[in-house]
C-alpha cells in the first residue's frame, strides 16, 4: 500500500512490486518445464508483467485494446498486439497462462472476456484475473 501512495508520480516500483507478486502467486500452479511457457497478459499496458515473466525464462505476448498504453511511464511493451479481450486475436489454445489485471471492469461484456481467456488457455493452462471492485462495500 505504500508505493501505491507514489503510483501517480512515481508508477515504476508500483508496477515491478505488482508485477513480481503477480508471479509469486501463480508460481504454485505452472508447472516446473525446461521450455519456456507462453504467456498472454491482457491489457498489460507497457510490460510491466511481460517483464518479469522474460526474466524467469518465459514468452508473453501483451494484447493491449489501447495503443498508448503500451508506451506509459516512458516504458515499452516488447511483443504485443493490438486487440480487443473480448475477441482476442490468438488461437484456441495458444498459452499456458492467460493473466489480467484491472480490465474486467472496464470491457462491455465482462462474461466475454472469460470466455475468450478459457478459449486461449491450453488444456490444464492457468488462468489468473483480477480486477477492482470498485461499487463492492
Amino acid at each position: 500500500m505504500r508505493l501505491y501512495r507514489s503510483e501517480q508520480t512515481d508508477p515504476t516500483p508500483f508496477y515491478e512490486f505488482l508485477a513480481k507478486d503477480t508471479l509469486e502467486q501463480l508460481a504454485p500452479y505452472i508447472p516446473v518445464t525446461v521450455e519456456p511457457l507462453q504467456f498472454v497478459d491482457i491489457g498489460g499496458g507497457p510490460g510491466y508483467l511481460s517483464e518479469q515473466v522474460r526474466l524467469q525464462g518465459h514468452r508473453c505476448l501483451v494484447v493491449e485494446y489501447n495503443e498508448s498504453q503500451l508506451t506509459l511511464h516512458e516504458r515499452e511493451a516488447h511483443g504485443a498486439v493490438i486487440g480487443d479481450g473480448q475477441s482476442l486475436p490468438l488461437r484456441s489454445g495458444f498459452a499456458d497462462v492467460v493473466h489480467t489485471s484491472n480490465v474486467l471492469e472496464h470491457v462491455r461484456h465482462p462474461e466475454h472476456l472469460l470466455d475468450e481467456l478459457c478459449r486461449v488457455l491450453r488444456p490444464g493452462g492457468v488462468g489468473y484475473m483480477s480486477y477492482t471492485p470498485w461499487l463492492s462495500p
